[in-house]
């Protein structure tokens, strides 16, 4: 099994007064799903965002002399 990987969110949301209130928080992915699925249950409308950044292999974006390049195989709109 996995290690199970932590991500960042931010939640943003309206309080009882009206406020908007944004959250943070490290959730993993079915954590995530779970309180968006608490929030809809107590009738308040939840926004997440998955601030976590990308996963990159190294070796497929640097070359040897440390310039960018696109992986191998995405496509100009990132699709494989």
């Amino acid at each position: 099994m996995g290690a199970i990987e932590m991500r960042n969110y931010s939640m943003e949301y309206i309080d009882d007064e009206g406020e908007t209130v944004i959250r943070h928080a490290m959730l993993t992915q079915p954590d995530a799903l779970a309180l968006m699925e608490s929030f809809a249950r107590a009738g308040v409308s939840v926004t997440m965002y998955d601030l976590t950044p990308p996963q990159v292999d190294e070796a497929a974006v640097l070359s040897g002399d440390g310039s960018q390049k696109k992986p191998m195989g995405l496509l100009p709109d990132g699709s494989g």
